[in-house]
């Protein structure tokens, strides 16, 4: 009887650690490639194409601005022309911190919605699954949001942020 929970346990630890390694094996696509279009993308509020034909293996620099909104996406629905098993990756391009990833959000194709929580620019990788290149061209999508609206502190104060990211703080003074 001791050797069956004994089996059970090392069987359990064994299935665990296939399981975490098959989640975590493609969680992410590293931060290489090659970056199309040459310079850096600003995005607008509507879904524009970052470049009209972006393959797997292509990064994409993109400014950001805290507070603000970002929807990164080669979902049909947003208007690209992706019909490929797609992923998205999200670096922060100053040292290349992962900021997330997203495989398969609508069908075969990807869409990372992110919240900036820093202003500067990030490296969006669009790979093929598994973390592959090829030569499709594709359309990814990218828009900004606007920053949130102004919040009244106090009542005798209003905080906001621009689109370049920065905060201000008016006193409003009552009229009358």
């Amino acid at each position: 009887m001791r050797k069956q929970i004994t089996f059970r346990k090392t069987g359990l630890v064994f299935a665990l650690a296939y399981c975490l390694m098959g989640t975590t094996a493609f969680s992410q696509c590293g931060p290489a490639g090659t970056q199309n279009p040459g310079g850096v993308v600003s995005p607008g509020a509507m879904f524009q194409p970052a470049t009209s034909c972006n393959t797997g293996g292509d990064f994409i620099l993109v400014n950001v601005f805290a507070g603000t909104t970002y929807d990164f996406s080669t979902c049909q629905s947003d208007g690209s022309n992706a019909n490929w098993n797609t992923e998205l990756t999200l670096w922060n391009n100053a040292g290349f911190g992962f900021i997330a990833y997203n495989d398969n959000a609508c069908l075969q194709q990807s869409r990372i919605t992110w919240i900036a929580n820093f202003t500067g620019v990030v490296r969006l990788n669009l790979t093929m699954f598994p973390c592959q290149p090829n030569s499709i061209c594709t359309m990814v999508m990218i828009r900004a949001a606007a920053p949130p609206p102004p919040i009244a502190i106090c009542q005798n104060s209003t905080v906001s942020v621009d689109a370049n990211g920065n905060l201000t703080v008016a006193a409003n003074t009552p009229s009358g």
